[in-house]
């Protein structure tokens, strides 16, 4: 629908059943308030739609208007929908009519949702139409994006079979909340126009309209796939009744990457829209005694299978294989389901063009499509062009400069070249024009005079490293390469995702590693300054959200009350704003490539953790010094510390957003492989071990009580009120410096000083092996000696539940 004619057929369409509901609303007497404010809205409506018709049949369809204009009258777009709403009026109408009734007192039969419903539909139209007469196409092209909402209003509506109490109760219980987030927002993201070389090729309505039938869409970091992944969401959802289900991978959720949370989204959907799948869902519910116990995952892929064998007509969207984390399970089950004769079955994968992906795809996948950079050049051009439309700093200037951009740029990214050697992590050899073109759009709206733009435009960098290399030299020249580089560590290698919130505490620690609450940003927006285009900062995810609900134990309460800076930052999530950010920083190919090995970045962040939780002690409200009771058991080599003192006040919780995931994480970052850690880090976790009381005890093996009161309790599971020794502590841990460290100072490797045993049972029973190796090496033993000269062979058994926080978490 993409000429003149078209676009004014689906406005007279509209134009016509608006006109009916106008007529009738006006020949009833005392009629309802709510049909008294359907017909004044659709009044208005039809005012503005005849002169909009008129309008559009004047319009060339080149124009810059018509193209806004234009994207009203797309299949089920906002001139279906509302066509779509007065049709139901009408039809309630002619009902009543044929019933003899007299028309004056006609009630509809619709619920005071169903009118709201109609009202929101006509009055969203009605505001689109009143910016396209009024040529404001920045307000236009920004309400038709928001209206891809009524699209993911859609994707819900596919919930049909299941009642919705069911429905949450199955997610809930599979660990699925909404899987929704990148597929909204790359929706959000698309350009009009862009992506028709691919909907529109051959192979694509081949696969479309067949099945069983499959399609690999490869290319470079930064080409786009993403963006065509959801097209081809948004293009089966409006042209099939099919089920539809879709993925897409994340890296920066470990849990939006892995095979496990592929099946469970992917069984969760397809039941949601198919009986037989549902029951193949509640079968799995039902056996797992009624939802007490989590399904374990072959069970859960083994019923995805026989459901995708019995739903009849399916589509499956997985973009992003490459960021998967289990990818080799993701391949073989692909490659299964592929090579399966009786599935009726579209598949239709994005991935770059790695080498374990390629083999394995290679015989199982039919049609394979290769991002060539001709095939986008136009679609980065609309992109661009769009941009410079509706960018409110970049559309100020003149019509002729603007061309100088978008010819300017174009002509630079058909020039992009890769680099030699290992530019990023993974060789490629399609260039990131997409990405590329972005980050010089970011770049050009900083830009305030023309000769400044013109100087810019002339010196563009000429790879995606060497843009990326520009944003750090412009970080380095504002004063802020150091706030940089520590947030960028964090984002490649934290725990889980982080927030607003988790970022200002991070940069309140200062070089000497005292956090300060006086050095917190006094504008959380600086947060993004600070980084540019490396990052993006977003609403906080649905994952994202539940893991902090399980680091506070409570249900909704993600830690806002109190919260440094307001309850904002609490729900705003800091990411990398794209993979090739990630591969740059730890490539060599970046300027500061030592400050992102791995090894390093773990001992900067575990030893981060241990000074702010240091902090939070300090300040405790209840604060008092340690009370310690020394206990002798039957065995001589055994020693009990007790525990007194104060307990951690949920005021300072509240206050201090950082503190679970420090609490949670420390051990974490610094038993990472690899992890050097300086004497004085040493030296500070150590005598944290050995000056431990009660409240310190709680920070450093945070477990949260979910009992409502203000203070938050003792588990007395997790936290019970005794301290080991500290060396059987650091091998629980599995943090190999500090064992060296005590090992080198005399602790009794053979004291039993933990509910484990000895350090090397400690050791054994967590699995961490260089430990092991290094207790044996100095005469550990696993035989447990008791007074009486007997010795007792000792069977290790690993903890059943590793997840929670070491040393208490286990069962031995």
């Amino acid at each position: 629908m993409g000429d003149p004619l078209s676009v004014a057929a689906s406005i007279i369409a509209v134009i016509q059943v608006t006109s009916q509901v106008v007529v009738f609303i006006n020949e009833v007497r005392n009629a309802p308030k709510e049909q008294v404010q359907i017909a004044i809205e659709a009044s208005n409506l039809l005012s503005l739609l005849t002169r909009l018709r008129y309008r559009v049949d004047e319009a060339q369809a080149n124009e810059p208007w018509f193209e806004q204009v234009r994207k009203l009258g797309v299949k089920d777009g906002p001139l279906d929908q509302c066509a779509s709403v007065l049709h139901e009026i009408t039809s309630n109408i002619e009902k009543l009519q044929s019933s003899n009734k007299v028309r004056s007192a006609i009630m509809w039969k619709f619920k005071k949702e169903d009118f709201e419903e109609m009202r929101r539909v006509i009055e969203r139209l009605l505001s689109m139409v009143k910016f396209a007469l009024e040529d404001d196409l920045f307000k236009l092209s920004q309400a038709i994006k928001d209206d891809v909402t009524s699209l993911s209003g859609e994707v819900k509506r596919m919930q049909s079979v299941l009642e919705q109490r069911a429905q949450e109760e199955f997610a809930s219980w599979l660990g699925i909340r909404d899987d929704s987030g990148i597929f909204d927002s790359a929706c959000k993201k698309r350009t009009a126009g862009t992506g028709r070389w691919l909907i529109e090729s051959s192979t694509y309505c081949a696969w479309r309209s067949s099945a069983p039938s499959s399609i690999w869409l490869y290319g470079g970091p930064g080409c786009g796939k993403t963006i065509l992944s959801s097209l081809i969401v948004e293009d089966v959802l409006l042209h099939s009744n099919a089920a539809v289900a879709y993925f897409f991978f994340d890296f920066n959720e470990a849990d939006k990457s892995s095979f496990d949370r592929l099946c469970r989204s992917l069984f969760l959907q397809v039941a949601s829209q198919n009986a037989k799948a549902l029951g193949l869902l509640k079968r799995l519910h039902d056996r797992s005694m009624g939802g007490q116990l989590q399904p374990r995952s072959n069970a859960v892929v083994s019923e995805l299978k026989i459901a995708l064998r019995s739903c009849g007509r399916c589509y499956l969207v997985l973009d992003a294989l490459d960021e998967c984390s289990s990818r080799e399970e993701v391949l073989d089950f692909l490659e299964e389901v592929l090579t399966t004769s009786n599935l009726n079955l579209s598949v239709f994968l994005t991935s770059r063009k790695e080498t374990d992906i390629e083999m394995q795809l290679s015989n199982s996948v039919k049609g394979k499509i290769n991002i060539d950079q001709s095939l986008i050049d136009e679609d980065i051009r609309l992109y661009v062009h769009d941009r410079l439309k509706i960018d409110a700093k970049l559309k100020r200037w003149p019509a002729d400069v603007q061309s100088e951009i978008e010819n300017t740029l174009m002509d630079k990214a058909q020039g992009m070249y890769v680099e030699p050697l290992l530019i990023l992590k993974r060789l490629q050899l399609t260039v990131p024009r997409f990405r590329w073109a972005f980050c010089q759009m970011d770049s050009l709206r900083r830009c305030l005079r023309p000769q400044a733009l013109r100087t810019a435009l002339t010196s563009l960098p000429k790879s995606l490293p060497e843009t990326y290399d520009r944003i750090f030299a412009d970080i380095e020249a504002n004063g802020q390469l150091e706030d940089a580089i520590r947030i960028l560590q964090w984002l490649c290698y934290s725990q889980r995702a982080l927030r607003v919130a988790d970022m200002i505490e991070v940069l309140a620690v200062d070089a000497s590693g005292t956090f300060s609450s006086g050095n917190r940003l006094i504008d959380p927006q600086d947060v993004a300054t600070i980084c540019s285009s490396f990052i993006t900062i977003t609403p906080i995810s649905t994952e994202l959200a539940r893991q902090l609900e399980k680091e506070l134990g409570s249900e909704g309460d993600i830690n806002t009350e109190g919260a440094p800076l307001g309850k904002q930052t609490c729900f705003t999530q800091v990411s990398l704003a794209h993979l090739s950010v990630q591969d740059y920083l730890v490539s060599p190919a970046c300027r500061h490539y030592q400050y992102f090995q791995r090894s390093v970045c773990d001992a900067q962040m575990g030893e981060l953790c241990l000074r702010y939780l240091k902090t939070v002690y300090e300040i405790n409200d209840n604060a008092a010094p340690s009370n310690h009771r020394t206990n002798k058991t039957d065995n001589e080599n055994e020693v009990i510390i007790e525990l007194q003192g104060p307990i951690l006040s949920h005021d300072v919780i509240k206050g201090h957003p950082f503190l679970t995931y420090c609490a949670w994480n420390w051990r974490r970052h610094l038993s990472g492989e690899g992890v050097r850690l300086s004497p004085e880090v040493v030296d500070f976790t150590i005598q944290m071990f050995e000056e431990m009381d009660l409240l310190w005890n709680q920070l450093y093996t945070y477990q949260p009580q979910n009992s409502g009161d203000k203070e938050i309790g003792i588990d007395p599971k997790y936290s019970p009120r005794r301290k080991d020794s500290s060396i059987c502590q650091a091998s629980s841990l599995g943090i190999l410096p500090l064992v060296e460290r005590l090992v080198e100072r005399g602790d009794d490797i053979l004291m039993i000083g933990s509910p484990y045993g000895t350090p090397l049972m400690c050791a054994e029973t967590f699995r961490h092996d260089a430990v092991s190796k290094l207790l044996r090496a100095h005469g550990g033993d696993l035989n447990m000696r008791l007074k009486d000269g007997q010795i007792v062979k000792v069977i290790i058994t690993p903890p059943d539940d590793e997840e929670l926080p070491p040393p208490y978490s286990a069962r031995a």
